[in-house]
This record gives structure tokens, C-alpha cells and sequence, in this order.
């Protein structure tokens, strides 16, 4: 009897085993237990090229992401850098952005590892990375590069919910400024600015997400603000506006109602002595924005009281339908476009005491490399693509032209630099995406951007239909 039971607890136990080595070895095709599937993982491209920005995009495919625990990027063969990308960041089709560094060669490795839950590693891959960060069409490094770009405080209305932005001029309670847009300024005397903005309404404006731009009650097409502020890190803060009786901002350019839509700023300066804007005037904003004309109006008592220069004018379809304005030795430089947002920019020059003798502007035709006096028709495209709503300034730090412009063709601010006016300029520095700031237009540099390694320019939303200050960090390489 014993011996009996002795030979079933044998048949028993050697049974339990063998069920046991079946189950444990079913759990190892099937990815549990202490033998987990090993999911791999490759790079699209052996070979990436950083953009002219230092931008690095590495492609990556993962079979699977189930016991992983981390992605390891480190820099093979040239200074320190180790990153981390843990699993809850990856996904099957993953990019990995690497941004180039001060003292990157212009070719250098970056080796990739995947860490298991066990404490195991994958075969590493190893990408080529080529460092095009500055390179320009020309083929050349160019030196003054985009390091940084932050949106720094609201500069009119008022302040919408979870904005977290600074207000300082609250401009709806103290000039009955409550939207608005633009932000045109210029130096009028040594650290004094003026700042121009077009359509403007009255504190009852309402920010209306599902139908945004402007409304409320008391329209201008334009209100004019003065400022001293150089501390820009702190906002632009307002000494005062050109205002009526009640002390409220007035409409400076007669515009609103009076045979034309609008009479909308596109540009300003000081040139000796007097102070211009470009205006445009606006016929239709539907189904296209149409204008009548554009001109100049001048002021010679620091903004208070303005006059159009009748001897400037240009046509509906003239390519300075639009303009932006820099002063250097001597001449006005006027960078235009036609209307609207759609269009190439182009080039022409303006001595200063001809500011108000239209048959004077000196155009600029790329073909011929020349200057020509009174006639608009040779100019030649400056700016490919779609430039609106310009500014450009001179930086001296740099010895660099710069201009920004809404992008309409790639929803963003866009800025090219170039060591003269006439070109040749660079490839795109995006400095804002509507991706980031949704319904974004208009780009007015600061005229403290002249000097130093920060860039200041005001930017327009349409919702919440007004201007915001905007800081760009340049560093070189």
C-alpha cells in the first residue's frame, strides 16, 4: 500500500513540474514572466541635418513600447550631453529633438539606447548628425542667430482670463482703448517714442472667442500713444495718448466714416525734424481687403496735429501700398508691399528732405544693381513670398539689416537679416507660429533693437484683438 502511494505522489509531483515548465515556457513567447519580448527600435535616417537654426529632428520607429523604460541620447566623440526620455514621453513613431550647441562641430554622432524594465539594454543606433545651424543660401555660417523668443506683457486692454501676462496701461479704463491692433513705433526725439495702432473700440469691447477681431462701440481707425519706457523686460509702458476733450484717445488720421473704410498706419519715422506715417486707405475689407490709395501724413508738433503730403501718393495696386520705414545716413529706407498680406516685398530709398517729393524715392531693381529715381515700376522683389504688416530696423551690435513680416504662406512672424539693404537675405527665422499664438499678425520692431542682443516688436492677435510685446534673444556663434 505504501509503496503504492510512494509511486503516486511520484506520477504527481513529476506532472506538477512538467505543467510548470509548459506554463513558464508559453509565458516566454508570449512576453510576461521574467523573459519579456524585447521591442527594438530604429532611426529613419542614418544621416540628419540640423536646420539654420540648430534644429535637430530624429525620426524614430519603436516595434512596441511595453518594457521599456527609457530612450538614452548622448553625444559620442565631442563635449558632454546625456538626455532621457522616459516611456511615458515615446510613442511608435517618436521624433527626438536635439537643439545644437556652442562648440558643436560640424559633425558629430548621437548614439541612441533603450533601457528595459529589467535593467537590460538594447544594441545601440547611432545617427550622423550634420550641423547646418547659420548656414545661409549662399552656403555661407551666418553669425547672428535666433537663441530665444518670449512673449513678455500685454500692451493694451484688458487682461483675459488664465493670460498671466503683466498690463501695465490698462488702456481700456484710462483711454477707452479696449481693442485694438498694429503697434507701429518710432524714435521722435532721443528716448522718446511714438506708437501708432489702427481700428481702434471703446472699453465695452468684448474678447469673443467664436467671433473674434473687433467690436463695441467708438471706432477709430487709428489712436497714436507716447512712451519713454527703454526697460522694455518690464513692459512698454505709456506716458500718454493724443486725446480729445474728454481724454479719451482720438482718431489722429481722418479715416473712420469719412469716404473710406479705414485710414489704417502701415509705417512712421522722423526725418529731419518732422514726423511721417504711411497710411492706407482701406475701400473694402470683404470678400479681400481692397484699398483707394496710400499716402503720407506729416506733424510738426510732436504728433499732436497731423496734415497729408498731398505730393505723395500711391496707387491701389502700387507695390508701397504698404511699408515699413529705417533711417540711416541720410535716407529713409522703405521696404513695401501691395496689398495686402500676399505679396513680395520690395525696396526703395528716400532722402530725408524728400520725404514730401514722391518724383524723388530712388527705387531699387536687383537686375541692374542700380537705384532708379521716379519710377516705381523698376523695382524689382526684395523679399520673396508672403510678406505683411513689416518692420525692419538697422542692428549695430550685429552690423546686420533686419526685417520681420507676418508670413501669411506659413501662419508665422518671419525674420531675414542682411549685411546690406539690397540683399542678399538669409533664410527664414521664425520668431512666433500661430500654432502658439493663434491668429497672430504684425511684427513692429522697437527702436531699442538697434543696439544689443535683444530684439523687441510689438504682435497683434485677432483674438483677443490686441497687441502684445514680444522679446527675441540673438546670440552668435
Amino acid at each position: 500500500m505504501i509503496s503504492l502511494m510512494l509511486h503516486f505522489s511520484i506520477r504527481w509531483v513529476l506532472a506538477f513540474f512538467i505543467t510548470a515548465l509548459f506554463i513558464a515556457s508559453c509565458g516566454k513567447g508570449d512576453g510576461v514572466g521574467n523573459n519579456p519580448v524585447r521591442h527594438t527600435f530604429s532611426a529613419a535616417a542614418p544621416t540628419v541635418e540640423s536646420d539654420v537654426s540648430g534644429k535637430v529632428e530624429i525620426n524614430i520607429t519603436f516595434t512596441g513600447l511595453d518594457g521599456i523604460a527609457h530612450l538614452t541620447v548622448r553625444k559620442s566623440g565631442s563635449g558632454v550631453f546625456s538626455d532621457q526620455v522616459n516611456r511615458s514621453q515615446l510613442s511608435t513613431n517618436y521624433t527626438y529633438v536635439y537643439n545644437i550647441q556652442n562648440g558643436d562641430p560640424e559633425t558629430f554622432q548621437l548614439v541612441l539606447n533603450l533601457r528595459y524594465t529589467d535593467g537590460t539594454d538594447a544594441k545601440h543606433t547611432t545617427v550622423e548628425i550634420r550641423n547646418k545651424k547659420g548656414i545661409v543660401d549662399d552656403g555661407t555660417r551666418e553669425k547672428l542667430l535666433v537663441k530665444k523668443v518670449t512673449r513678455i506683457s500685454r500692451v493694451t486692454g484688458r487682461s483675459i482670463s488664465g493670460e498671466g501676462l503683466s498690463n501695465i496701461n490698462r488702456t481700456d479704463q484710462v483711454w477707452d482703448v479696449g481693442g485694438t491692433d498694429l503697434g507701429i513705433i518710432w524714435e521722435t526725439t532721443p528716448g522718446n517714442y511714438g506708437i501708432f495702432f489702427g481700428d481702434t473700440f471703446g472699453s465695452d469691447f468684448n474678447p469673443n472667442p467664436n467671433s473674434p477681431g473687433p467690436n463695441g462701440s467708438r471706432w477709430r481707425s487709428n489712436v497714436l500713444a507716447y512712451s519713454k519706457s527703454t526697460n522694455l523686460d518690464q513692459g512698454l509702458v505709456f506716458d500718454r495718448m493724443i486725446t480729445g476733450g474728454d481724454g479719451k484717445a482720438k482718431e489722429v488720421l481722418p479715416g473712420a466714416g469719412i469716404g473710406s473704410t479705414s485710414s489704417l498706419p502701415s509705417a512712421a519715422i522722423r526725418a529731419n525734424g518732422i514726423d511721417y506715417v504711411h497710411c492706407f486707405k482701406v475701400n473694402s475689407w470683404v470678400p479681400d481687403l481692397t484699398t483707394q490709395y496710400s499716402t503720407v501724413y506729416k506733424s510738426t508738433d510732436d504728433g499732436q496735429n497731423w496734415s497729408r503730403v498731398t505730393g505723395v501718393t500711391f496707387a491701389a495696386g502700387s507695390r508701397f501700398a504698404l511699408t515699413g520705414y529705417f533711417k540711416k545716413d541720410g535716407f529713409v529706407y522703405m521696404i513695401g508691399t501691395p496689398t495686402y498680406r500676399n505679396r513680395p516685398g520690395y525696396l526703395a530709398r528716400i532722402k530725408e528732405d524728400d520725404m514730401e517729393n514722391i518724383g524723388n524715392y530712388e527705387y531699387w531693381n536687383g537686375n541692374t544693381r542700380q537705384w532708379v529715381k521716379g519710377d516705381e515700376s523698376q523695382a524689382t522683389v526684395l523679399i520673396e513670398g508672403t510678406v505683411g504688416e513689416l518692420s525692419l530696423i538697422y542692428n549695430e551690435t550685429y552690423k546686420k539689416w533686419i526685417v520681420a513680416y507676418f508670413n501669411g504662406a506659413e501662419y508665422n512672424i518671419t525674420m531675414r537679416i542682411a549685411d546690406d539693404i539690397t540683399g542678399p537675405w538669409t533664410t527664414k527665422f521664425v520668431l512666433a507660429t500661430g500654432q502658439d499664438y493663434p491668429q497672430l499678425y504684425g511684427s513692429y520692431f522697437h527702436p531699442v533693437s538697434t543696439t544689443g542682443d535683444y530684439l523687441y516688436f510689438t504682435m497683434s492677435m485677432w483674438m483677443p484683438y490686441n497687441v502684445f510685446l514680444m522679446k527675441v534673444e540673438l546670440s552668435d556663434r
